[in-house]
């Protein structure tokens, strides 16, 4: 009998060594899952905060508005070739990121569209330039619509733009 019970106690303990191990395995080759929340605390607020009319020769301003925080609408009424008018247009970084102009859209649609004669450009801000984050941080650019001198037919249409200008983060890179 004592062999038996030898061999029963053998028996016992590698059963119980056999089942501690595959537990061990069983708890190690889980897969640990963390979850959380994170927040970051900045602010990026870039918007036109001004649209003025500068000079208009021989035109009239008849809409100059800012629709919302990166988009203005132009409207000017020209009353022969060679007349022309100037807005002056404020953007302002007012967050905590610096940022840079990413595209500037509206300028090649507006233009296409009749009467082809008159046209919009964009004078002193371009893709790329920069506007830092720092208090009070405005760049004011010129937005100049154009009747050509050389034109020979009479529009029929106000001449009307849609500009948008899309600020992205700068991360310095």
């Amino acid at each position: 009998m004592r062999t038996t019970q030898k061999q029963r106690i053998i028996i016992g303990t590698l059963c119980a060594v056999v089942i501690g191990l595959a537990v061990g395995y069983a708890v190690l080759s889980q897969t640990l899952t963390v979850n959380g929340t994170g927040s970051i605390a900045s602010d990026f607020n870039v918007m036109f905060t001004n649209i003025t009319a500068g000079a208009m020769n021989s035109a009239t301003s008849v809409n100059a508005q800012i629709t919302d925080s990166t988009t203005a609408v132009f409207t000017v009424d020209l009353q022969k070739p060679g007349a022309n008018g100037i807005y002056n247009v404020t953007v302002e970084n007012r967050g905590k990121i610096n940022a840079y102009v990413k595209s500037i859209s509206g300028l090649e649609e507006s233009n296409a569209a009749d009467p082809t004669d008159v046209t919009f450009e964009v004078i002193g801000i371009d893709v790329g330039d920069k506007l830092p984050a720092t208090t009070g941080n405005t760049k004011t650019f010129q937005v100049k619509v154009n009747w050509d001198a050389e034109a020979t037919t009479i529009p029929s249409a106000q001449k009307d733009l849609t500009l948008v200008i899309e600020f992205e983060q700068d991360t310095g890179a």
